[in-house]
């Protein structure tokens, strides 16, 4: 989309945070987290970007990670009237030249929901002799 506006956030202002929170709980996350979670994880991230349509969030992307040598793409969202209109993987090319720039190569993800041909057609393959595990019970 030519009227999409791709922006890194690294510390959210109020209603940059209220649009994010929206996206979260859009994509099934927890409707009783505190505020401040979100805010925590938008910091917290190695790299955050959001798209905007008409000043208002519609996408977000974020990675997690040392900050130095590697990072993990994860909670890839987009609002579901905006889907198929190329936000995501532009929200992931986004974060890929941010991860280079900083000298971080190792980038990794898990792609679910039927993800891996936006992340293939941006550069990631399957893992092999890897094995996906989550610490407890872990509700995926």
């Amino acid at each position: 989309m030519t009227d999409t506006e791709y922006k890194i956030v690294r510390n959210p202002d109020e209603r940059n945070l209220e649009g994010i929170i929206h996206l979260f709980k859009s994509a099934g996350w927890d409707q009783n987290d505190p505020a401040d979670l979100y805010e925590r994880m938008v910091s917290g991230s190695t790299c955050f970007v959001i798209a905007l349509h008409n000043k208002n969030i519609v996408g977000m992307a974020r990675a997690i990670g040392d900050g130095a040598n590697d990072a993990y793409i994860q909670d890839v969202f987009v609002l579901p009237e905006f889907r198929h209109r190329g936000l995501a993987s532009n929200m992931v090319k986004r974060i890929l030249s941010d991860l280079k720039k900083r000298g971080i190569t190792w980038i990794a993800l898990f792609a679910s929901g039927g993800s891996g041909p936006l992340y293939s057609a941006n550069g990631f393959s399957e893992m092999q002799k890897v094995i996906p595990m989550i610490y407890g019970d872990g509700v995926y």
